[in-house]
């Protein structure tokens, strides 16, 4: 699973957990073993929010070809719209010093419009750089994920991913939930 920020990802990752979903069941013997091994002794760079490529460096060709990897993406506008509220509502009650600060600097902007026309909206998805299409893209902008689902059809999507990995229980409960209303922009 490829964690887009702001597109499900939460939920579609306690769902896994829910089912007990593990790296086990998603690398043959061999792949894992490799991967273990490349990551002994290092700091893993494919975080809960690392890119396709990233993974698949990891992974190497042969394991990243043997899995199912997916990923969400959703309506640009509505991502900017969760986007600028997660800033506004959960960063700013964040714990870390970084973020809250960061949430400031967004307050400080005034309005969603600047928020948009700024790097934070420009160059970030939440607290991550890059665009929608770089979590999915390898270097030559060639989607490398097996399956693309989209967030405004989750629930549908969730249920064909699940048949595939075989997941007993579908049910996707909403987390990290920014709220807010619905927002545009006049001239």
């Amino acid at each position: 699973m490829i964690h887009v920020p702001k597109t499900a990802g939460t939920s579609q990752i306690k769902a896994l957990r829910r089912n007990k979903y593990r790296e086990e069941r998603l690398l043959p013997k061999y792949s894992l073993q490799n991967v273990r091994r490349k990551l002994q002794g290092t700091r893993f760079p494919a975080s809960v929010h690392g890119k396709a490529k990233e993974h698949k460096e990891v992974l190497g060709e042969r394991a990243w070809e043997d899995i199912f990897s997916f990923a969400f993406v959703r309506n640009p506008w509505a991502l900017m719209v969760s986007n600028y509220f997660w800033w506004l509502q959960i960063a700013s009650d964040s714990k870390h010093e970084r973020l809250s600060k960061q949430a400031e600097e967004i307050r400080c902007l005034g309005s969603f419009e600047k928020f948009l026309n700024s790097a934070y909206g420009t160059e970030m998805i939440v607290d991550h750089y890059g665009s929608m299409a770089d979590w999915i893209v390898d270097d030559k902008n060639q989607i490398i994920v097996k399956f693309v689902g989209k967030f405004e059809n989750l629930e549908n999507d969730w249920q064909h991913i699940g048949r595939i990995i075989d997941l007993k229980d579908t049910r996707l409960f909403h987390h990290n939930k920014s709220n807010h209303g619905s927002i545009s922009l006049t001239r």
